[in-house]
């Protein structure tokens, strides 16, 4: 099975307060841009639609068919957010976009991304995977006077209905930090 390497860059504004480490981008064919959280059945942006606009598509863009990447950078650096993932060199086990079938090869080293972020407070992992590996590989990562969030549920929606309970996941985690 061929070793992919993570196909973008970490994003890392100057002034960022949180760091939200995912697992590992899908397979490019299920993206609708070339940034973070691509996939439009994923939830992140419209959790952060709903969060700061009360709108859950203020992210996509005018055709509803893709997120509007620049709308998505101007506020990830207006809110002091950076964003990577706990995987830097991944096999997928399927050819799939599943968490599950992911096995890495890399992690990525979070202490590192951590020297470039003076200003971050706190530490989100997305999902149960990221968490899984941040503690397993990224142990030394830590921030002096800060906290870490983890597994807060995002992703794709096994039912219609709970995107209410990822919103309060994620409101809940933002108060500590921005509110």
């Amino acid at each position: 099975m061929e070793i992919e390497k993570h196909p973008l860059e970490p994003f890392l504004p100057a002034k960022a307060k949180l760091l939200m480490l995912g697992s590992f981008p899908p397979q490019k064919k299920r993206w609708s841009m070339e940034f973070y959280y691509p996939n439009l059945n994923n939830d992140m942006w419209r959790i952060f639609g709903i969060l700061f606009f009360d709108d859950k598509d203020y992210f996509l863009n005018e055709t509803r068919k893709a997120f509007c990447r620049e709308r998505i950078i101007d506020f990830l650096n207006e809110k002091g957010i950076a964003l990577f993932d706990t995987a830097s060199f991944i096999r997928r086990l399927q050819d799939n976009a599943s968490d599950k079938f992911l096995e890495v090869v890399e992690a990525t080293d979070v202490t590192a991304l951590l020297r470039q972020l003076p200003e971050c407070k706190a530490i989100v992992t997305t999902g149960q995977k990221a968490t899984d590996i941040y503690f397993r590989r990224s142990r030394h990562a830590a921030l002096p006077n800060a906290f870490l969030i983890t597994g807060i549920p995002i992703g794709i929606r096994q039912e219609s209905d709970c995107l209410p309970d990822y919103v309060s996941g994620f409101a809940n985690s933002f108060l500590n930090i921005y509110m």
